[in-house]
Parts: structure tokens; C-alpha cells; sequence
């Protein structure tokens, strides 16, 4: 039989079982987070009331806790070793028959869905906060950019953990968290979680159906591999549908901006992009890079027009809040962690040395693509996680590894097997405790 026939085959059921491990590890992580010893303090913080949120909404969701901290941190840890093991396997054996994939789609949605409806963000309390700064808008009327006197997450939600009252993302978020919070209040605290769950969900899968789109342009054929790359990754699966991290939607807009570049649209990915940095400002460090590559290949008209598409949906949707400036002053207190932190010279020169890096790629390419900017964007992203943050939570590196799995030949093994290893090394702290 040759690689083109018919048949699940070898590859495709080993590439099936694989996946499956994956998503049952998922789950079995969650299951272990919640029940973590009575009086574990977690590095990253873990938000147990999340489950009994989810188990007095739907009426199940086991209560246990481990007896020992010991056996607590090496489930976890055992369990997550695992989840990575079973994806590399996966796409060890989806590389090899990318023929016998047509499972790969559906089965990353339906994963995707079930564990966004089915699994409480034990991992992070952001989506609580999310629905705090909703209720500012919806029910109080406040502007969320200015200083208030809210408590965001509400009281009944998350913990003791305090937050600022001001939103530090861009308004194309906080215009849709005020319409989803609005539409989901009759439902409760859970409604109200479930739809920012639901929003990152819809990001991851966005996201995978772009990465898939550029791999099939790039290497015919091999689109279900990112798709399942993408739709099973163990970091991605924990923090996008389970945690419900915004930063989800944000990726899936500027992925399709790439995706859609490789065809003859010449200004939509401007816009897209222009969309992603109104959603998350993190996405700015794109915008340089797009126009950069748009002077390039069209020259500075394009570059400029490109620019200026760019900054539209910021400067359009910011009218409502007061302007610029108030978002601005909102997201810059949060830069390096907000606060009276400040950035380390070794951040600092992390951060140029992505930049550095990215802006070469798009210098260095010949010739020019209409994804050349999002190859560049995988240094500066993750120059911006290493060089801004001072703490670096496991979801910052989506920006950095959803862009990198697009490509599938030999030379991008090295490059993503570190950012694996850095990705679960950052998932590995869920389990060290606060001393």
C-alpha cells in the first residue's frame, strides 16, 4: 500500500492514540490541579473555587484532595511528561502518513469544545477577572481605563488574589467582554465564565485553522498536522479552552492575518492585525515587522497604507473609552508587572536581541512571502515574553509556538523543540509550591 491509499494504517492509528493520550492527560491535569493538598500554594496559584463554580452549575465535578504533597506534585508532573510525550509522538507518526489525517480537524474541535464547556480554569483566575471588568461596563456604567474603586474579580469569584481596576487590553476586548457579559449575566458567575472560556476556545481553533492554511501553502498535505499540532498541544489545550486566556483570539487574528497573506488579499491582513493589537497589545510587535516586509515587496506606499490599517481599529474603537491615551496609560502600568517593578538589563537585552532577530529575518529574505513576518515574529515574541515579564506565565509562550508550527521540514526541529522545552518547564511550576 502506498503512502497515498486509502486506510487509517499504522501511522494514522498510532498518530490516533497519541492524541487521545494527549486529551486524557489534559483532563487527568485539571482533575489533579483541583485536588491539590489542603493549604498547597501553587507558584503560579491554582483556583480551586473554580471547581466547586463548576460543581454546584452542573452538578458534578469530584471533590478530593491528595494526602500528600509529594504524591500531588509528582501526578502532576508525571501526568505532564506524558502529555508532551504523547503529542511529540503524535506528530511523529501524523509526519510520517500527513496522508491519513482527515480525523485530525474534527478531532481537535471536538477536544477543543469539550474541554471549554467541561473543565473549570483551575489553572488561573484572568477569566474571573475577565468577568469583573465586564460587570464595570454593563452594570456600573464605569469607563474600565480609568481608576475606579471595583475589586475586580467580584467576591465570589477566584479567591483573595487582588487585581488592578483598570483593563489592560486594548478596547476591541473590552467592547466584546461588555456585549458577552451582558448577554451571559442572566446565567450567573458560571455563564459569564464560560463565554470568555468559550472566546479563547474559538481563538485556539482559529488559530489552528490559519497555522493549517499555511502549512498546506508551504508543504502540500501537511495542513492536518498543524491543525493537530496546534489543536493538541498540551500548553495550548490548558490554557486556552480550560483557563480561557484572552490572549487566544488575539493569536488567531494575527495568524490570519499571515494565513491570509499568501493569497492575493493585500490590505484584509493589515486589518487583521490592526484588529489583534485593539484586542492585545502585545500584538504591536507584529505591526513593524508586517510593514517592514510590505516596504519590501510593494514599497512605501503599501508600507504606508499597511500602517496606517494597522492602527485603525485601535485609534476607531477607542473613541468610546476617552481616546488613546487612558488604554495606553492602563496597559504601560502593566508593562514588566506593573507596579515598582522595573526590567532588568538582562531583559532588556533580551528583548533587542528578539527584535534584532525578527527584523533580520524580514531584512535577510529573499524572496519576501506573505508569511516572512510571521517567521520574524517568533523571535520577537518570545523576546518580548523573556524581556517584559516578570513572571513568565506558561501562556505567554502561545504567541511564540502557535506561529512556529507551520512548518514542517527538518531545520525547524531545533527551534521548536526548545520552545517545547521552555513551554513545559513553565507548565512544570504549576506543581512547585510558594514557599
Amino acid at each position: 500500500m502506498d503512502g497515498r491509499s486509502g486506510g487509517r494504517g499504522a501511522g494514522g492509528g498510532a498518530a490516533i492514540a497519541a492524541a487521545a493520550l494527549v486529551l486524557l492527560c489534559a483532563i487527568a491535569l485539571v482533575l489533579i490541579a483541583a485536588a491539590a493538598p489542603e493549604g498547597f500554594r501553587s507558584a503560579y496559584g491554582l483556583n480551586r473555587r473554580s471547581a466547586d463554580l463548576y460543581r454546584s452549575a452542573l452538578g458534578w465535578f469530584p471533590d478530593w484532595r491528595f494526602r500528600t504533597e509529594t504524591f500531588f506534585v509528582w501526578s502532576f508532573r508525571t501526568t505532564l511528561l506524558a502529555a508532551w510525550a504523547g503529542w511529540a509522538a503524535m506528530l511523529l507518526a501524523a509526519c510520517t502518513r500527513p496522508d491519513r489525517l482527515q480525523w485530525a480537524k474534527p478531532a481537535a474541535i471536538a477536544a477543543v469544545i469539550f474541554l471549554a464547556i467541561g473543565a473549570p480554569p483551575i489553572f488561573s483566575t484572568d477569566v474571573f477577572a475577565y468577568a469583573g471588568w465586564s460587570r464595570q461596563l454593563w452594570a456600573f456604567d464605569l469607563n474600565p481605563y480609568l481608576p475606579t474603586d471595583m475589586l475586580v474579580p467580584p467576591p465570589s469569584a477566584g479567591g483573595s488574589r487582588t487585581w488592578p481596576s483598570t483593563v489592560p487590553y486594548g478596547p476591541a476586548w473590552t467592547l466584546v467582554a461588555w456585549a458577552l457579559g451582558a448577554t451571559a449575566s442572566p446565567g450567573g458567575l458560571f455563564a459569564e465564565i464560560l463565554v470568555h472560556k468559550a472566546l479563547a476556545a474559538a481563538g485556539l481553533l482559529a488559530s489552528a485553522a490559519a497555522a493549517a492554511r499555511i502549512a498546506a501553502t508551504i508543504r502540500p498535505g501537511f495542513g492536518a498536522v498543524s491543525w493537530l499540532a496546534v489543536g493538541f498541544c498540551p500548553l495550548l489545550l490548558v490554557e486556552g479552552p480550560v483557563s480561557g486566556h484572552n490572549d487566544f483570539v488575539a493569536i488567531g487574528l494575527l495568524t490570519w492575518a499571515a494565513a491570509l497573506g499568501l493569497g492575493t488579499s493585500r490590505f484584509l491582513p493589515a486589518v487583521l492585525l490592526g484588529l489583534a493589537v485593539a484586542w492585545k497589545p502585545t500584538a504591536l510587535g507584529a505591526v513593524p515587522l508586517l510593514v517592514l516586509s510590505r516596504w519590501r515587496t510593494e514599497g512605501l506606499r503599501s508600507a504606508v497604507t499597511s500602517l496606517v490599517l494597522c492602527a485603525a481599529p485601535f485609534l476607531i474603537l477607542s473613541v468610546p473609552f476617552g481616546g488613546m491615551m487612558p488604554i495606553l496609560t492602563s496597559v504601560a502600568g502593566r508593562v514588566g508587572g506593573g507596579g515598582e517593578s522595573t526590567i532588568a538589563p538582562v531583559r532588556i537585552a533580551l528583548l533587542i536581541a528578539g527584535v534584532a532577530w525578527g527584523v533580520w529575518i524580514v531584512l535577510r529574505a529573499t524572496p519576501v512571502s506573505g508569511t516572512t513576518w510571521l517567521e520574524a515574529w517568533i523571535p520577537v515574541s518570545l523576546g518580548i515574553s523573556l524581556g517584559t515579564s516578570i513572571v513568565l506565565f506558561p501562556w505567554y509562550f502561545a504567541w511564540t509556538l502557535i506561529p512556529a508550527l507551520v512548518r514542517w521540514d527538518i531545520r525547524r526541529f531545533p527551534a521548536v523543540s526548545a520552545l517545547c522545552s521552555l513551554a513545559l518547564l513553565s507548565m512544570w511550576m504549576y506543581a512547585a509550591t510558594l514557599r
